[in-house]
């Protein structure tokens, strides 16, 4: 009988090499098809927000929800709140890139606005709340433009830069809903772009000018459509009635001078660098 042969050292070593070389090209690979699917994902819940939003618009006279500004009560008549009724799943309020309610702030964190009292048995919901404060509360990574709301309260009331109503002219360049690292923030062109990717300060576009979706973040617009917005593109939104969509970190603003503006951008943001301006 002849004897048996098993594999040699080197040739051991080859096939663990193959296999090594592999691995390298397939984990970029497969990681990259997760933040695809994952993308896909975010922009259904935010269509699907689009749809609540029309629902709940058609059936009062064309606004949206009305908020006063001032005490407690305010803060519970925040929009995942007042539209909790018509969505099932707390899901709908995460971008599936940031689902973890322990993460606090960031690309990927989430939001927890408690402030005053809550009931628990109204968020029978694990995960909700306490990454953030001791109250039990939602909590979520979509934010939503202050300026959708038809807010109520001291100067709000008669302040001509809110959109209150679905109504209007160029609605898909409206803001309504997106990635955010809040549950609401205010738009101003003149506002710096943020130092580094999660960047938590303020000014508050900060907040919303966070790389989740390969350089994009995903929007709900005003005419309930939802799409991917370039992060250097959020400067030229029409966040609100009075925003002024040429300000001076847009082409437009450094009168169509490309290199000027792209200049600027890498000063102010380097990590931005690679990213188109508009």
């Amino acid at each position: 009988m002849g004897k048996k042969r098993g594999f040699t050292l080197i040739e051991l070593l080859v096939v663990i090499a193959i296999i090594a070389l592999l691995t390298s090209i397939l984990v970029p690979v497969l990681s990259s098809v997760k933040r695809q699917a994952m993308n896909v994902i975010c922009l259904s819940r935010l269509k699907q927000w689009g749809a609540i939003f029309s629902m709940y618009t058609s059936e009062n006279d064309g606004y949206f929800h009305l908020r006063q500004i001032g005490n407690d009560f305010g803060y519970q008549r925040l929009w995942h709140i007042i539209y909790k009724p018509m969505y099932q799943d707390p899901r709908m309020r995460f971008c599936p890139t940031a689902e973890n309610p322990n993460l606090k702030t960031g690309p990927f964190g989430t939001w927890n606005p408690a402030k005053g009292s809550w009931n628990p048995e109204d968020y029978p919901i694990p995960g909700e709340g306490d990454n953030q404060t001791n109250y039990r509360a939602p909590t979520g990574s979509y934010g939503m433009n202050r300026y959708a709301e038809d807010m109520k309260g001291g100067t709000y009331e008669l302040d001509p830069a809110f959109w209150r109503k679905v109504d209007v002219k160029g609605g898909s360049c409206v803001p309504v809903l997106l990635d955010c690292q809040y549950v609401y923030y205010w738009a101003n062109s003149n506002s710096d772009p943020p130092a580094y990717n999660g960047d938590y300060t303020t000014p508050e576009m900060h907040w919303i000018a966070i790389d989740r979706h390969f350089g994009n973040v995903n929007c709900t617009m005003l005419d309930f459509s939802a799409r991917g917005v370039r992060l250097k593109e959020l400067w030229t939104l029409k966040h609100n009635r009075i925003y002024n969509q040429c300000g001076p970190w847009s082409i437009c603003g450094f009168g169509g001078d490309m290199a000027a503006c792209a200049s600027a951008w890498d000063e102010m943001a380097p990590w931005m660098s690679k990213m188109p301006e508009y």
